[in-house]
């Protein structure tokens, strides 16, 4: 087993040793763990409620599962210097089973999600679990049943973790996608092309072909490409790949990612090193034209041989090597031959493109699961600014530490970091300001379709006007000190408008933000239709005028 072998499957970990107050309610029943520098450090400081976290307690003769809340807050919120930070839990069969000296793993799966691990002291299971985080030395003997039997717990726990995580946000992209159930006088043509072999190779190396940024996580398994090219070689039934053709004629795909990406992986006689997050991803690169092959060179590949099983006359059962650069000339001009169908979407009215490729998808989707607005957003209206964003957002640590609480905070999966920060410039390019009242133009209400109105726009700024975007959020993260509270995300939009429209360049404290923000005047503007275009009017104004006090 490879060292550091969990490290693939999280964003983070922190440990510590257990304490009598920490787990022993004979001696006290608060219910919580003290907090050490590292698990603030990974957890942030803001305030946070984890519905359901998974907890394994795991000894050398046993091991226990549960469930339970997780409360991560500051003991001494009102305290104007001090801060304590407790993780309060409700108490289950995992904690009962720990003792002082047992070990506490916490591991982040994401900003929603956590296992908690605690871990028998002085046990196989603890050795082996640091070993699969990295932690001992290389000498440690790794092929014992202790190191797979740990892993695989845990490595179950954070699969189990990753799919209710998914069925969380598709519940909210169910919702986003109800504004979009009528559309009236839209006509949609399909065409059907059937693409040989190798005119798709071909296509994928030249660029025809584009994974959009809304796609899913490429999730296939090695075995599942090696049954798709399978199923290819003996002429069974592909399902086909849907496309929709952009504006520089390539095919977008919709429906279908998972089985283009690995017949490519089959033809080049290849598969992705990492197990998780495997992902060919837009937001990776920089370059709008870059072709799948250019996006996975920015994952580490291993070489793959894919095999077949093969029945003689005789009933034997042979393996064959079915990899593609190790066939024949005659048997790779038969595959180079053999046809994919391509349906071509294309959508006759413009302005409801949106709204239709949000139908078009959830119907193809095997869950029937729709995307969150900003997914879809991605892949539309993927460009310059676009890239500028996605970038921002991966890699400037002060924007990281603002909206997911540390400088190590993680990309949202569906987005909502990069949506909060289009919200933030769509408002700063709509706003206006005279003699104190705020007015926000092209705002009719809704929400995406303001942001949508804002992205056709941004297909067409120049070099200048995106780098002016990119300075003004870089600047005012460096003048916020930092950002949290109930009203975070609101108050980040809010600030960054009128600190850009006063020029001030003001620094923004920790105590500003919070005094803003936690005000009745500003929560009064969140309380009912907070994204009411009065509301919002009412909350850039009373923020206009705390702002304009500050020096």
């Amino acid at each position: 087993m490879e060292k550091g072998a969990l490290l693939q499957c999280i964003e983070g970990y922190c440990c510590k040793e257990l304490k009598a107050v920490d787990c022993n309610f004979e001696k006290s029943n608060q219910h919580e763990f003290n907090v050490n520098k590292e698990m603030k450090k990974l957890l942030g400081t803001n305030k946070k409620h984890f519905e359901a976290s998974y907890w394994l307690y795991i000894g050398d003769s046993e091991q226990i599962k549960a469930q339970d809340t997780l409360s991560w807050y500051d003991a001494r919120k009102s305290h104007p210097t001090r801060s304590e930070w407790r993780l309060y839990y409700g108490g289950n069969e995992v904690i009962e089973k720990a003792k002082d000296g047992d070990w506490l793993f916490l591991l982040k799966i994401s900003e929603e999600y956590l296992i908690l691990l605690i871990l028998e002291k002085n046990s196989e299971a603890l050795l082996g679990t640091k070993y699969l985080l990295g932690e001992n030395s290389n000498s440690y003997v790794t092929e014992n049943e202790h190191i797979y039997r740990v892993y695989n717990l845990i490595n179950d726990t954070v699969l189990k973790t990753l799919e209710r995580e998914e069925e969380d946000d598709d519940e909210q992209a169910l919702e986003e996608a109800k504004k979009y159930d009528i559309v009236d006088n839209v006509l949609v043509r399909n065409t059907m092309l059937q693409i040989s072999f190798n005119s798709l190779i071909s296509g994928i190396e030249q660029g025809d072909y584009i994974i959009p940024g809304f796609q899913r996580f490429y999730r296939w398994k090695e075995e599942q490409v090696e049954n798709l090219a399978i199923s290819f070689i003996r002429g069974m039934p592909i399902p086909p790949v849907y496309c929709y053709r952009n504006k520089k004629h390539q095919l977008v795909i919709l429906d279908g990612q998972q089985r283009i990406l690995s017949l490519y992986l089959y033809y080049k006689g290849q598969y992705f090193k990492r197990k998780r997050n495997v992902s060919a991803d837009l937001r990776s690169v920089e370059e709008i034209d870059n072709s799948i092959p250019k996006m996975l060179e920015n994952y580490e590949m291993k070489e793959k041989q894919y095999s077949m099983k093969i029945r003689n006359e005789k009933g034997e059962v042979n393996t064959v090597d079915i990899t593609y650069q190790n066939l024949s000339k005659e048997v790779k001009r038969q595959i180079d031959y053999f046809t994919l169908t391509i349906i071509s979407i294309d959508i006759d009215k413009d302005e409801y493109r949106d709204a239709m490729l949000h139908k078009i998808f959830a119907n193809l989707n095997t869950g029937g699961t729709p995307l969150s607005d900003q997914e879809l957003r991605n892949g539309i209206y993927y460009n310059k600014f676009y890239i500028m964003l996605f970038k921002l957002n991966k890699e400037n640590l002060k924007w990281r530490m603002l909206y997911g609480g540390s400088s190590n905070s993680k990309e949202n999966k569906k987005s909502k970091d990069v949506e909060l920060l289009l919200r933030m410039c769509a408002f700063l390019n709509y706003t206006r300001v005279s003699n104190g009242v705020v007015s926000v133009k092209n705002y009719k209400g809704n929400m995406s379709q303001f942001l949508d109105e804002f992205s056709k726009e941004t297909e067409k700024f120049s070099d200048e006007q995106i780098q002016k975007y990119k300075n003004l959020l870089e600047l005012f993260f460096e003048y916020m000190e930092d950002a949290s509270g109930n009203n975070k995300y609101s108050g980040l939009v809010s600030f960054f408008v009128i600190w850009c429209i006063l020029e001030k360049q003001c620094k923004i404290t920790t105590e500003d933000f919070k005094r803003i923000t936690e005000n009745e005047k500003y929560k009064n503007t969140i309380i009912n239709h907070a994204s009411g275009r009065s509301n919002i009017e009412k909350r850039f104004e009373y923020v206009y005028k705390e702002l304009s006090k500050i020096d």
